[in-house]
Parts: C-alpha cells; structure tokens; sequence
C-alpha cells in the first residue's frame, strides 16, 4: 500500500491491512514501512512513523514494545529508512501506519510512504 506523507505539523493514516484473524497471528511476520529519501525534511526536524492496531478497522490504537520509529533531517534531508516491525502474538486484527510530521518539517507530500506484510 502506498500512501503520500502528511504536511508539515500533520499526521496521515495509511490504509489498514486486515490479518483476518482475531485470536491466531503467524509467527516470523514482519510489518515493513518504507519511506524514501525525504530530501525537504528541514534539519532537526522529525517524522515519526506509529504502528497501531484495531479490533473494529475504525478505531485504532499504538502498538507498543518499540513499535514507533523516527527520521531525524539533517543537512540533506532524511535517509531513505525501511521500519520492521515484529506484530506482537495479542496484536488486533487490523493494523495501519501513522505517520506524522513535527511544526516545522518542510514540505514532503511528494514523497510516499509504502506498508506491508513480509514472510
């Protein structure tokens, strides 16, 4: 799934990923963020990607235990980053990214984010 970045002092969802199961989550599974070189985010600026996690697909909370990542800009921007998350064994059913932008990060809404499963 691919999904633009939010504005500077914004957050966006991207679309949620429906495990299909409520009770069973299959061991080794990686939920994978990239994000390409983010060449506007202004220097000490961040972008900190959240995954979270729903048992309705409506209303979503944090995972937590480390499920948060952040890109710090520097001099040329922020690195291209892939974020790999482990989905903990009482994870909900459906999980999403939220990716959000701090007051004064520059303008990176052309660079998309994407977000999946990895086996």
């Amino acid at each position: 799934m691919v999904t633009a970045l939010p504005a500077q002092n914004a957050n966006s969802n991207t679309a949620s990923i429906d495990l299909k199961a409520q009770d069973f989550r299959p061991e080794n599974v990686d939920v994978v963020l990239s994000i390409p070189a983010t060449p506007s985010l202004a220097s000490g600026q961040t972008l900190i990607a959240k995954l979270q996690q729903s048992t309705d697909n409506s209303t979503f909370t944090d995972v937590t235990a480390g499920a948060d990542s952040t890109i710090t800009g520097g001099a040329s921007g922020g690195a291209a980053t892939d974020f790999h998350f482990r989905l903990p064994p009482d994870c909900a059913r459906y999980i999403r990214f939220n990716v959000a932008m701090s007051a004064t990060a520059g303008d990176n809404t052309a660079v998309s984010s994407t977000f999946g499963l990895r086996f």
